[in-house]
């Protein structure tokens, strides 16, 4: 069994060669789930491989990895030395066969197809990605997956008369894999031919170790037709007269494959074109050689683990069949939204989806209330989108009023010693209607802009339809006001460093030491910059640019442009300077709609723990305060680094890298018995 299932749809079909040259006549076509004769006669090919399942296929049953690629004959072989098609010895005989092939190509079950390099008597190579049938070209059947990288390696090809291979090997059997698909739209379209049917425009006759085995060079009409076999293998309708209407012989990959047992040393495989019929060059799209390891005596040496297959060892070949869809097997991937299944013979780990709003853990601390959606396991992690965690942890910022946007329960509003005013401000220094004093829609009032160092900068919102605003993320509510302060902004014109002329822009408030919540509403007002990314800027308050100002991009943090949004930050005001709040250029000039500072109320210590454990936190007439403990303070360290101690840096912050303790030891994973690990 395999983990990794495919259904090759067109590859060249080599039989059993002895060495006495003994030839088992191929199979072709598929149809009903049935592979067919040269001669389109029904024989046993369930995996249409081109092999005869009761005579010489080493590995029957369902199509796929195991089966049409008979993977399970044994390993990829290998060249025995340089020369002949052969870079180097040892080298996996897996070829890409286009002469403009990358060194290698994972496919997209992370096997490694080698690009081809060796001399080819001047054969040539197309990349036929233009003809559109092979953008839509599906490997899937074949590869039990799909990527651009294996459908590239599958859209080019090399192509000449003849196209020769020599490959030096150790005497032994083998099993041959060759890979076909027609991208040609010459022959697609029947005009390469000059016949007006793609039927007979590319037939070629193919021999290992110099015996035909598909087509006979000396007789004229059997060759092997790629467009022919792919039509027939998806249709089941043999038409050669191009008359069929189903025709889908264009862009379908076919497996052709072949058991050859080499005694001279060398494997070779020539493809020449059928005389008379074949009016375009022969084209190979990969090849790929197997080791044939001695056939089975019991099922249990047909086991390859995979449980999605029923294994059996008939007629001395290894058989696997796929078990019924949906049927259960290991669920190993962790994910508690979904329930492993087969699905065409592969254990899918995503293929039963647990239902809606099933409880889970998406293994992120900071995110509360986890439920499956859609077969993904996620959390809240900021319910009121206001920048604050809604789980009560340090490290996941905190939010002191989770269902708050505004975080209304903090306290009340500061008061700016300075002017006496309420720290809740319009930012916009205008005579646009939407500047000056607004009172919103829960009765507060918003003053003019004030305590900024610049007024250079004022602007009003210039979005289509005359800057519709709906605040109630935000406010809870609406009104004319409320919609006013997000229509009017204050942007920052001044020049980054290291010019700063004129300086950045920064907000002063001269307020007492204490702990304050800081909102900062945010909305693009601006048609030039509509987009993510086109405005970003970091906003750094006390000096700190906390996570989530930083590399600030309001389209994206809102939900897009012309959606109000506010970011709040609990910030400890300690060095007796007021609060400062200073805005820096990043892409474009940052702006800011409003600005709201209140100030954290108390009757007892206790209500003022912030959860930062580097602050002594207590209750001021009324208002909190804290003093930031002594530097290497211990605080929590869970950065999971063994060669640093978390410690308060005197500051109030817990600085995961503040004590680095050297030669202490740390876990050692070199395997060497001569070496200790520790820190340095």
């Amino acid at each position: 069994m395999s983990n990794r299932r495919c259904s090759y749809r067109f590859l060249i079909a080599l039989s059993v060669l002895a060495v006495s040259a003994i030839l088992i006549a191929p199979t072709s076509a598929r149809a009903g789930g049935q592979c067919l004769s040269t001669a389109h006669s029904p024989v046993p090919d369930n995996d249409c491989d081109g092999l005869d399942d009761t005579t010489v296929d080493p590995c029957t049953g369902s199509p796929g990895l195991s089966t049409t690629l008979n993977r399970c004959a044994g390993p990829v072989a290998t060249c025995l030395a340089a020369g002949g098609n052969c870079g180097a010895a040892s080298d996996p005989i897996r070829y890409d066969a286009w002469p403009a092939a990358p060194a290698s190509t994972t496919d997209c079950n992370l096997d490694v197809w080698t690009g081809e390099t060796e001399p080819f008597l001047g054969q040539i190579g197309s990349a036929y990605g233009g003809n559109a049938i092979m953008n839509t070209l599906s490997v899937s059947a074949v590869f039990g997956c799909q990527d651009a990288t294996t459908v590239t390696m599958i859209k080019n090809e090399r192509y000449d008369q003849p196209v020769v291979r020599s490959y030096p090997v150790a005497n032994g059997t083998y099993v041959v894999n060759l890979l076909f698909a027609e991208a040609f739209i010459g022959v697609c379209d029947g005009t390469a031919g000059g016949a007006g049917t793609p039927y007979g425009n590319r037939t070629c006759d193919i021999a290992l170790e110099g015996v035909p085995v598909y087509g006979d060079p000396n007789t004229v009409g059997d060759g092997f037709d790629q467009f022919e076999e792919a039509d027939y293998q998806d249709n089941g309708i043999l038409d050669g007269a191009g008359t069929d209407p189903n025709s889908t012989g264009c862009g379908s990959l076919v497996v052709r494959s072949a058991v050859v047992t080499v005694s001279d040393g060398a494997l070779d495989i020539t493809i020449t074109e059928d005389d008379l019929l074949g009016d375009d060059n022969c084209a190979l799209k990969a090849i790929e050689v197997l080791e044939f390891e001695a056939p089975c005596t019991d099922p249990l040496e047909c086991d390859d683990l995979n449980p999605c297959t029923v294994d059996d060892c008939v007629a001395g070949f290894c058989q696997y069949n796929a078990v019924s869809d949906s049927t259960p097997c290991p669920d190993t991937d962790g994910d508690l939204c979904t329930t492993a299944g087969c699905a065409s013979g592969i254990c899918d780990q995503l293929h039963i989806f647990e239902p809606d709003e099933t409880p889970c853990d998406d293994g992120d601390e900071c995110t509360a209330s986890d439920e499956c959606t859609g077969g993904v396991c996620s959390g809240v992690a900021d319910s009121d989108n206001d920048g604050l965690g809604d789980v009560q942890l340090t490290q996941c910022n905190p939010d002191p009023c989770p269902s708050e946007p505004l975080n209304e329960c903090f306290g009340p509003v500061a008061v700016d010693p300075n002017t006496g005013n309420d720290i809740r401000l319009n930012a916009n220094v205008s005579a646009a209607s939407c500047s000056g004093v607004k009172l919103d829609c829960r009765g507060e009032t918003w003053n003019a802009d004030f305590g900024y160092n610049v007024a250079l900068s004022p602007s009003t919102c210039n979005l289509a339809g005359g800057c519709p605003v709906d605040p109630n993320a935000v406010f809870g509510c609406s009104n004319a006001d409320t919609q006013d302060i997000f229509k009017c902004e204050h942007w920052d014109n001044g020049s980054p460093p290291p010019d700063s002329n004129p300086p950045e822009l920064l907000y002063s408030f001269n307020v007492p030491d204490g702990t304050y919540l800081v909102n900062l509403l945010f909305m693009n007002a601006y048609t030039g910059t509509a987009n993510p990314g086109t405005r970003v800027f970091d906003v750094a308050i006390e000096g700190v640019i906390p996570p989530h100002l930083d590399d600030f991009d309001q389209v994206v943090e809102a939900g897009g442009s012309g959606v109000p949004v506010n970011r709040a930050t609990v910030v400890q005001v300690s060095d007796g300077d007021g609060l400062q709040i200073e805005f820096f250029h990043g892409v474009e000039n940052p702006a800011i709609k409003g600005i709201e500072v209140l100030q954290q109320e108390c009757e007892f210590d206790e209500d003022c723990d912030d959860l930062n454990e580097c602050t002594d936190d207590f209750c001021n007439n009324g208002t909190c305060d804290a003093t930031p403990f002594d530097a290497s303070t211990i605080c929590t360290d869970d950065d999971g680094n063994e060669c640093t101690e978390a410690g308060c840096d005197g500051a109030g912050n817990c600085d995961q890298d503040h004590i680095l303790p050297d030669s202490a030891p740390c876990e050692d994973v070199d395997g060497n018995d001569c070496t200790v690990a520790g820190c340095d």
